[in-house]
């Protein structure tokens, strides 16, 4: 995937960074990222909210590349540990409105933030989010997310067991591969009944310009979590036009299994067209 060049550095240093510090290396000192985490650790009420207005004035300046990387291997956790449940869900939906193109991130911050809803009992919101999630996770990721969302809808229809049974049901049946592209697609009933509130990334795709491949990314991305899917292939579409070499479309392929997998509420028929653009890359190289 191609990024322009002006923050292509700054994020590479990031991206680097904190995958050093992720594998459990020294990350670079930094005097108020350090503050920032002696006062969430410090347990006090007062530093704990000196350190959240940080953070959030962190993702929301210019130029902090490392800050959406160190909120998801570091502060988030440690604020879900410490039950600092709306803190977690704001800062992480700031974070994904600011960084949509990180899909890798968006996936991490937007899993805290169904978490941090559940654990506050706001089911509904919850069950909408993690559906939102669904839409924009990885292929690799799909499992994981799934036993989230699946938390999602037993608390929204807990006194509704064949809700809960049914949404089982159509996950097992849609995550097989079909044969061919005759077979019937199995959606998922239940996640299609499910609204997402979709105002603050619609407002974020208004203010996006550009046509390049990182501007399409992050219309893409939105549009998934706005839960419109179709709009989102569009993009991905215009992203694949753009691609250079074989690993470039892949990349770009899997954007379009992704939103393949949110129009379809399960995964079968994404892995299906992925199996296939691997076959052509190899015979296309």
């Amino acid at each position: 995937m191609k990024m322009p060049s002006f923050i292509t550095a700054g994020l590479c240093a990031a991206i680097l960074a904190w995958a050093t510090c992720a594998a459990g290396a020294a990350a670079p000192v930094n005097p108020v990222y350090n503050r920032i985490d002696s006062a969430i650790a410090s347990g006090n009420a007062t530093e704990k909210a000196w350190a959240i207005k940080q953070i959030a004035m962190l993702l929301r300046a210019p130029n902090a590349y490392s800050a959406p990387y160190k909120l998801r291997w570091v502060w988030l956790p440690s604020l879900l540990a410490q039950r600092d449940y709306q803190a977690v869900a704001n800062l992480a939906l700031l974070d994904i409105v600011r960084n949509p193109g990180l899909t890798d991130i968006v996936d991490a911050v937007l899993a805290c933030r169904v978490k941090a809803l559940l654990a506050m009992g706001k089911k509904h919101a919850a069950l909408r989010n993690a559906k939102s999630l669904f839409n924009i996770c990885t292929l690799a990721d799909t499992r994981s997310v799934l036993l989230l969302v699946r938390q999602g809808v037993a608390a929204v229809y807990h006194g509704h067991p064949r809700i809960i049974r049914a949404f089982i049901a159509e996950q097992m049946t849609g995550a097989q591969v079909p044969v061919d592209e005759h077979e019937p697609i199995t959606r998922c009933g239940v996640l299609a009944a499910v609204n997402v509130k979709a105002g603050p990334y619609l407002q974020k795709l208004h203010l996006l310009r550009g046509t390049g491949s990182w501007a399409l990314l992050e219309k893409g991305n939105l549009l998934l979590l706005a839960d419109q899917p179709r709009q989102a292939i569009k993009y991905f579409r215009e992203m694949e036009a753009l691609a250079g070499s074989a690993k470039d479309f892949l990349n770009d392929e899997n954007n379009i299994c992704r939103a393949i997998k949110a129009e379809d509420g399960t995964i079968g028929r994404a892995n299906a067209h992925l199996l296939s653009s691997v076959s052509f890359a190899q015979k296309h190289p």
